[in-house]
């Protein structure tokens, strides 16, 4: 057993740490509760200075008043009275008073000491800084009564479903144009308001928990109530709360065009729109998504083709559903295709939707499919010109405009093999410095090709052409070379990464045409150059990628790999030696309010665990790379330039 003094040493030493290390606060002060400005501070831990303002030194003989704004300080003293009458702790949030004026929030606990005989001889204040928390339930509240506010005055009909698909909010709108009131929804579901014919579809798309965060459209007819249905259109987003439950907003949009009550959405209709507008020259928008590289997947499936194909094409048309607006048009073509209109878009964010959408097929094919992990899913958009002789009927409409956007697609096509047949002989690789989250430049490059040419790959990729593909990563890698060999990069230190698609190095021959460049290099590629792994399949086996590092390994310094998705799971079939990886800045998922989704924050800490870092590629919004900076992502490369 201790001795009084050894008892009194650690006494006095866990004093000591307290005083130096603790994060919360420790107040410890007389037992004055009816001085005019409080108990007389004793004792304060160093961290109070970071919440008042005032060193400790400062603080010892002063009145506990001089921490509070003077209206507030009587709830201090009503606290002190409280916990000396029960002789219990108290635990309270209270505003504090920086030295510089600004307030903050503290929870304090608040304990009274007494001595053997029962009197009070101090109390024990601890505090712990809330001032972040509570000002994000402050903003939070903010937020809800103004989107109560604008939710009631939007003129549209809204309505907000749980889980369960009631009703949990009706703006007036619902009442004003389709004669519901609150009364004949609150509680129920949503889905009365949905033709019956309509309803599995409206429910099918709120129970798609892969769609969390997306904003969906679907044609259907509305429930006026005590009237005949109505053309309309259901926009809906599911969301995510932090409470866990998944919360529903529909927008519950009625046809503005008589036409359309009468014949539903229809090519036809749409030419014909357009025929009415004052341009002399009529346009539509349209797209053309197309599945290709199917033939040998055919071939080697034989009988069992058909059931694979219906579920391969169901499977694309719930995912272009999924990205309609209200007036866009879809038809399956028979070359294993979709021929869309946009009705909202110019044919450059038409391109960029087609985009995204055959991206999304191609995953989902993937990972639903796998007997057609291997196709490639094409990709056009373009105005393209309608006249009166095409508009006899929906046939006629449909076979002009696909004859007339396949003309304009061979047209890109060629151009853009133009370009990058003359510009990979004649122009230079770009050196894109990664910066860290501040903006500034790293000791590390990343070579890209001049835009021109990326644009025109881009171009060739969207319409499924692999073509300039072995092309253009020898180029990328002579770029790296050039800088490593010539001396221009900043220090021998310095790392320059260099871009390799994976099915280059699974295809024989182009692997052994871009690894005969790659041994040329010698010690300079050994020294400084990092090769990134590109277009790396989600479902692609462990052994595969292994073994691709072995093989370039001994070329090269490193290998980093770029990361297909957020989904965390995909770390685990990375090399051990794994030490960088890379993503596109437009496979990040965000959340509803601007932050990094959860599954991308689990990613990076995972990374963290690994200690490998995450370079985020094409990164231009300032207020994105804050978010991903604080999510734990360091290094940055700015959008496309050169």
């Amino acid at each position: 057993m201790a001795q009084p003094s050894d008892q009194t040493y650690f006494i006095n030493l866990l004093g000591d740490a307290i005083a130096l290390r603790s994060t919360e606060t420790v107040i410890i002060t007389g037992p004055d509760i009816d001085e005019k400005m409080g108990p007389t501070i004793q004792f304060a831990t160093q961290a109070v200075e970071r919440t008042s303002g005032y060193p400790p030194h400062e603080l010892v003989g002063k009145r506990l008043g001089m921490l509070f704004a003077p209206e507030l300080f009587p709830q201090v003293i009503d606290t002190l009275r409280t916990a000396a009458e029960s002789k219990e702790p108290i635990i309270v949030e209270q505003e504090a008073r920086h030295r510089t004026g600004r307030t903050q929030w503290l929870e304090l606990s608040t304990s009274p000491i007494f001595d053997k005989s029962g009197a009070l001889v101090h109390f024990v204040r601890i505090g712990r800084d809330i001032t972040a928390r509570k000002s994000a339930e402050q903003n939070r509240e903010t937020t809800q009564r103004l989107l109560a506010s604008v939710f009631g005055v939007i003129n549209e009909p809204l309505a907000v479903a749980d889980n369960a698909g009631k009703v949990l909010m009706a703006n007036t709108a619902v009442t004003r144009k389709l004669g519901w009131s609150i009364f004949d929804l609150m509680g129920k579901p949503v889905l009365n308001c949905i033709a019956d014919d309509d309803r599995p579809r409206v429910s099918e798309m709120m129970t798609d928990g892969s769609a969390l965060d997306q904003t969906r459209q679907l044609k259907c007819f509305l429930l006026v109530k005590g009237k005949p249905q109505i053309a309309g259109e259901v926009e809906l987003t599911s969301l995510r709360q932090g409470d866990g439950e998944t919360y529903h907003v529909l927008t519950l949009r009625i046809s503005l065009e008589k036409e359309a009550v009468e014949k539903e959405w229809s090519f036809e209709l749409a030419v014909r729109q357009a025929m009415k507008g004052d341009a002399s020259d009529p346009v539509v928008v349209a797209g053309k998504l197309q599945m290709v590289g199917l033939e040998s997947v055919k071939e080697a499936l034989g009988e069992k083709w058909p059931a694979v194909a219906d579920r391969a094409h169901a499977l694309a048309e719930r995912t272009i559903q999924r990205h309609l607006r209200p007036g866009d048009i879809v038809r399956r073509s028979s070359d294993d295709g979709y021929l869309v209109l946009f009705s909202q878009l110019s044919p450059t964010e038409a391109q960029f939707k087609a985009n995204a959408i055959a991206d999304e097929i191609k995953e989902k094919l993937t990972g639903e499919v796998p007997e057609l992990a291997e196709a490639r899913v094409a990709s056009f958009a373009s105005a393209v010109p309608v006249d009166q002789a095409a508009g006899k009927n929906e046939e006629s409409i449909v076979e002009s405009i696909e004859r007339r956007l396949k003309a304009e697609r061979s047209r890109v096509e060629k151009e853009a093999k133009a370009t990058l047949s003359t510009g990979l002989r004649s122009l230079k690789a770009i050196n894109s410095p990664v910066t860290n989250a501040d903006g500034k430049a790293t000791p590390i490059t990343v070579i890209r090709l001049p835009k021109s040419l990326r644009e025109a790959m881009q171009s060739l990729h969207s319409l499924g052409e692999l073509g300039f593909e072995l092309e253009s990563e020898t180029f990328l890698l002579a770029g790296a070379a050039e800088r490593v060999l010539a001396g221009i990069s900043h220090s021998t230190g310095e790392i320059v990464i260099a871009q390799v698609r994976v099915r280059t190095l699974t295809n024989a021959r182009a692997s052994e045409a871009w690894l005969q460049v790659a041994r040329t290099l010698g010690d300079a590629a050994k020294r400084q150059i990092v090769i990134e792994l590109r277009d790396i399949p989600p479902d692609v086996a462990e052994t595969r990628l292994s073994d691709l590092m072995m093989r370039l390994s001994s070329l090269f310094k490193s290998v980093a790999f770029e990361l297909p998705s957020s989904e965390p799971g995909f770390l685990s079939k990375l090399p051990a030696s794994t030490k960088l990886t890379t993503m596109s800045f437009g496979r990040i998922p965000w959340t509803s309010t601007g932050e990094p989704a959860p599954a991308f924050c689990k990613m990076v800490k995972a990374l963290e665990v690994r200690q490998r870092r995450l370079i985020v590629r094409d990164m231009g919004s300032p207020t994105k790379r804050m978010a991903l900076a604080k999510a734990g992502v360091s290094l940055f490369v700015p959008p496309h330039e050169g």
